[in-house]
């Protein structure tokens, strides 16, 4: 990993994520963080199974900052959005230029001795030189 390069990081779908509203299903959109640079996908609503297949692109400015974290979340209108779950992917094994795609299983943790399994996320990254 070197300063100045350039990581891609492409959110492609989830499944198997939990029904947040009483109707059995989510609104779900996920927030990308790297540092302190957060983005977020689309909306997707009434789904359980999002396919958002967006791209966001984040300067790497910090060679010690390797972890790329994951947030699920359920848009509500009415009141504050519910986490859905959790992820994250250390980036330090990436090589230039390689796309690497992962699966990343989405937990939430209720307590510390709480962790439910909350599906699963499927993300590509690749660095490249800007």
């Amino acid at each position: 990993l070197s300063v100045g390069n350039i990581l891609h990081v492409e959110v492609c779908e989830a499944n198997g994520l939990r029904a947040a509203d009483p109707w059995g299903t989510s609104d779900p959109y996920c927030k990308v963080t790297l540092g302190s640079n957060t983005q977020s996908t689309s909306v997707k609503t009434k789904t359980l199974s999002p396919q958002w297949n967006q791209s966001f692109t984040f300067p790497m400015e910090d060679v010690t900052v390797t972890t790329v974290a994951f947030q699920l979340w359920d848009s509500d209108l009415r009141s504050s959005d519910d986490l859905l779950g959790e992820c994250s992917y250390d980036i330090s094994a990436l090589l230039l230029g390689i796309a690497s795609e992962v699966t990343l299983p989405v937990s939430t943790q209720y307590s510390r001795d709480e962790v439910e399994n909350s599906g699963q996320l499927k993300v590509v990254f690749r660095i490249v030189q800007p």
